[in-house]
């Protein structure tokens, strides 16, 4: 099971909570007004996004543009952010626990 399978529960409440930020201008938005808790990042992210400045936020990797995109049903999605603190906390221990 690779880490978009594993964490895809927890993504699912948080897009039924509208706690994610979607595409760079959101989540560096988010950033800047500290509600942005867990950062996902596709594989093929762009130069761009890996410089974005997270300052603590942790930063996952979690499959491609266009497997986020066809999850969110858009073409493709490079990043999101996800806002919710509890969900971030549960995300963070179930990967600490595999």
């Amino acid at each position: 099971m690779d880490t978009f399978e594993l964490l895809l529960p927890y993504l699912n409440q948080a897009r039924r909570k509208r706690s994610l930020e979607l595409g760079q201008e959101a989540v560096r938005r988010a950033l800047a007004q500290g509600r942005c808790r867990l950062l996902f990042l596709a594989a093929d992210a762009g130069e761009s996004l890996r410089r974005m400045k997270t300052g603590q936020v942790p930063v996952i990797e979690l499959g491609d543009r266009q497997r986020l995109g066809d999850w969110l049903g858009r073409e493709q999605v490079a990043v999101l952010g996800l806002t919710d603190a509890d969900l971030a906390a549960g995300i963070l221990k179930r990967l600490r626990s595999d």
